[in-house]
């Protein structure tokens, strides 16, 4: 590398940002630019969407625009729930068996644990599938050899380690929701090693490696990092004189199932063997991903938001006041204008990476939403989209109790279990992200508001300990003693049948905690304690109850707080599918839709419905309302102004 390309490279990285905020202060064309970043920092403080570490990783590391398509959109691109235990046999495996592994808290462990610990995972999940179970034990095997290397560059002691296996977790500074395979977490020294299990053994993409820098910026929120505290504690510094590195406290890791002890271990540059210029060199490119990762997760945190939930008034302007000229001079939302910093392809043409690493019905969806160019909309596009706004409307009333309760946590602390103690509730502001004590409000719950308005009420409750956890029927047993209060009238209970999650409090932050979605089965009074009978909404939450039960089994968490959040699941990813499959198969410019891929549409419509109601209810009433008011504003569209000319 020559000294000037090095230097333009230096300054270059210089330019870097990873705030959505101060690029929108940057692009925006009026007078007063501050107005719409301030804005931009209300919407990522005061909203209750989450996006996706997955996505945020694609647009990080590959392309932006299959980012805006999957997690704003709806595009389906090979579908899978993110939620825990929804990965391949090696996952699962990898999963129950790395609890009993790490259970003693010193790494690395014993190697004949690798064997008892498969073993049990393969009894556990009655998987018999001899080519998973010997890629999950090379995997373990691989991960423990480099456990003395990896310890070693973050300076750490061997113990006492716990793991967080494939737990999904949910954090509001970093905006990122996600479920990591493995956390090893030492949290007196808060140190931390955050494994991706990669089950083939084909090179890490770069967006595999933003992945992973996702997950890692939620274990360094697992410790109270500040988003900026955390990304410092997974880049670290180098000395460049004594060649080591230092104050590096989160390592992100994908291990693979190679037999090549030469092999890299990505991301960390720090674990490649380089020195000088090319370690450097390779540095400020991990630290660009990782910059991309944290404007990701923002950015797709914007577009999810709808202005109009500010007042119409100030939605209208937003869209007039926070402007920006793109490269080719079209006048764009500001806030909506994808940051230059973050990769894309060019959907129009389709002819270069990283279009041509996308599958056809990717680049068919790509071509139909970017390819036109700039507000190119006919009536029947806009009431998709307005339906689609309607949605995220929709559910942000649910995720705000999401974020209700992760500020409340967040501020009140211990005392959130006095407070539930004493029979009292809660009154939580959405827009200034605080909560009060309010006698109004009925024990034991939070109730939301929005301006005055009443928008949700959330019960939450706590117990002592789970007294069993029964695998034939899936279910668990929750106990705590009857409150004083409680004893002359009606206890404060989450109700029967309502959704639910259990949450073993080994955090401060519930949503990044260990935790279990689950159903409330049965609410059993007695003299003297009360019992909840929890199970499970689907068998798609079947694994990630079996993690649960190990949790439960080895005892590692057998003295914290165990927290009961009466909250739904988070739907966004189906409704949105929902929008954009029945907007293709609608569209009549088969310029735009070959008749062939209508009828690929119509299919995977079928099959959303499908998805909906086994993965987490029965009750699809939710599902069938949302298709209903689609088709019926559709048509009314279709009917009165024609088909689209785009």
């Amino acid at each position: 590398m020559q000294r000037n390309d090095y230097l333009t490279m230096i300054t270059m990285q210089d330019n870097l940002i990873h705030s959505v905020a101060d690029f929108v202060k940057d692009v925006t064309i009026s007078s007063n630019p501050e107005y719409c970043s301030k804005t931009v920092k209300l919407i990522l403080s005061t909203t209750g969407h989450v996006p996706v570490a997955y996505n945020v990783a694609r647009g990080a590391g590959f392309c932006s625009y299959f980012a805006r398509m999957v997690e704003v959109i709806g595009v389906k691109e090979s579908f899978t729930l993110r939620i825990s235990g929804k990965g391949s046999e090696i996952h699962r495996i990898l999963g129950i068996a790395s609890i009993n592994v790490f259970k003693d808290g010193v790494l690395p462990p014993p190697e004949h644990y690798i064997d008892e610990a498969i073993e049990d995972a393969i009894k556990t999940l009655e998987i018999s599938d001899e080519k998973s179970v010997s890629i999950a034990r090379l995997l373990l095997k691989n991960l423990i050899d480099n456990l003395n290397r990896f310890l070693n560059l973050i300076k750490s002691n061997n113990t006492p380690f716990i793991p967080i296996a494939e737990q999904q977790l949910i954090d509001y500074k970093v905006h990122i929701r996600g479920v990591p395979d493995l956390i090893l977490e030492n949290r007196e020294q808060r140190k931390s090693i955050v494994v991706e299990w990669k089950t083939s053994p084909e090179s890490v993409s770069e967006w595999e490696g933003a992945q992973v820098l996702a997950y890692a910026l939620l274990a360094g929120r697992r410790f109270g990092f500040s988003p900026e505290e955390a990304m410092d504690a997974i880049l670290g510094k180098y000395n460049e004189s004594t060649n080591e590195f230092e104050e590096l406290h989160i390592l992100p890791v994908i291990i693979r199932p190679s037999t090549n002890p030469k092999v890299r271990i990505k991301p960390h540059p720090a674990l490649w063997g380089l020195t000088g210029e090319d370690l450097i060199k390779e540095l400020e490119k991990f630290k660009k991903l990782l910059f991309n990762v944290k404007l990701e997760a923002e950015h797709l945190t914007v577009l999810n938001f709808n202005t109009r939930r500010l007042s119409p008034g100030e939605s209208k302007f937003i869209s007039e006041k926070c402007l920006a000229k793109t490269r080719s001079e079209h006048k764009v939302n500001s806030l909506r204008l994808t940051p230059y910093q973050l990769p894309r392809g060019k959907p129009r043409e389709q002819s270069k990476y990283p279009c041509i690493a996308c599958n056809e019905g990717i680049r068919m969806a790509c071509k139909y939403y970017y390819g036109s160019g700039f507000n190119v909309r006919d009536s029947f596009d806009k009431t998709m989209w307005g339906l689609r706004f309607k949605v995220y409307d929709k559910l942000e009333s649910l995720l705000l109790e999401y974020k209700a309760i992760y500020d409340i946590f967040a501020e009140k602390g211990n005392l959130i279990r006095e407070i539930i103690e004493e029979g009292k509730g809660l009154e939580y502001n959405s827009m200034g992200s605080y909560a009060t004590i309010n006698e109004r409000v009925s024990p034991c719950s939070i109730e939301i508001i929005d301006k005055k308005r009443n928008i949700s009420k959330v019960k939450i409750d706590i117990t002592e300990k789970v007294i069993d956890v029964n695998t034939n029927n899936y279910t668990l047993t929750a106990r705590r003693k009857l409150r004083g209060y409680e004893r002359d009238g009606i206890p404060s209970t989450l109700r029967d049948g309502k959704p639910c999650m259990l949450v073993f409090l080994e955090n401060d932050i519930p949503f990044l905690s260990i935790n279990l979605f689950c159903r409330v089965d049965e609410v059993d009074v007695y003299e003297d304690f009360v019992d909840y009978i929890l199970g499970i909404p689907s068998s798609a939450f079947r694994y990630q109850f079996l993690l649960l039960k190990k949790y439960f089994e080895t005892q590692m968490f057998k003295d914290v707080p165990i927290i009961l959040l009466q909250v739904d699941a988070n739907l966004l990813h189906l409704e949105l599918r929902t929008i954009d499959l029945l907007q293709r198969t609608f569209d009549e410019d088969y310029k735009k839709i070959e008749l062939k891929h209508k009828d690929v549409i119509m299919e995977q419509l079928k099959n959303n419905r499908k998805s909906y109601e086994s993965a987490y209810f029965e009750d699809d009433s939710m599902l069938i309302s949302q298709l209903r008011e689609i088709i019926r504003r559709g048509h009314v569209t279709r009917n009165k102004d024609g088909a689209s000319s785009r």
